[in-house]
């Protein structure tokens, strides 16, 4: 992963900032959000500041809701084709790892078939919903 869109879905959808250059490497961070002003696939203005990302970062629980890694951002968060571990936030920017990436994953995000991530959240603008690979696609 690598690029930057920070895509929060429920009341807010595919809102961006594209991260590029996705790369899936056991134990590397990948920037999945960032600060700023972005647009939504619905055309909604959202804004993430450090503290929304820092509560993001606070709020993860696998134990309590589990953040699956998609393909763009589906309806029901499946298929799962790995999960995010414990975020992390950074001088205005949110990472996360990835566990049970499946090599067949790994590989098509290694030849640039996905070159961009968009994080989801849940209604409440800080629970990861799920984290998407995109293609072409930027929301």
């Amino acid at each position: 992963f690598g690029d930057r869109v920070n895509g929060t879905r429920a009341s807010i959808t595919g809102a961006g900032a594209i991260q590029t250059g996705v790369r899936m490497d056991n134990e590397k961070w990948i920037e999945i959000a960032r600060t700023g002003t972005f647009t939504d696939t619905h055309g909604r203005e959202k804004t993430f500041t450090r503290q929304d990302l820092d509560a993001i970062a606070r709020a993860y629980d696998p134990k309590k809701r589990d953040a699956p890694l998609v393909f763009g951002h589906p309806a029901l968060n499946a298929p799962a084709y790995g999960w995010a571990e414990k975020p992390k936030s950074e001088n205005g920017r949110l990472f996360a790892t990835f566990a049970q990436v499946p090599g067949e994953v790994r590989e098509i995000v290694r030849k640039g078939h996905y070159r961009h991530v968009s994080m989801s959240l849940m209604p409440d603008g800080v629970t990861l919903r799920h984290v998407g690979l995109l293609g072409a696609a930027r929301h």
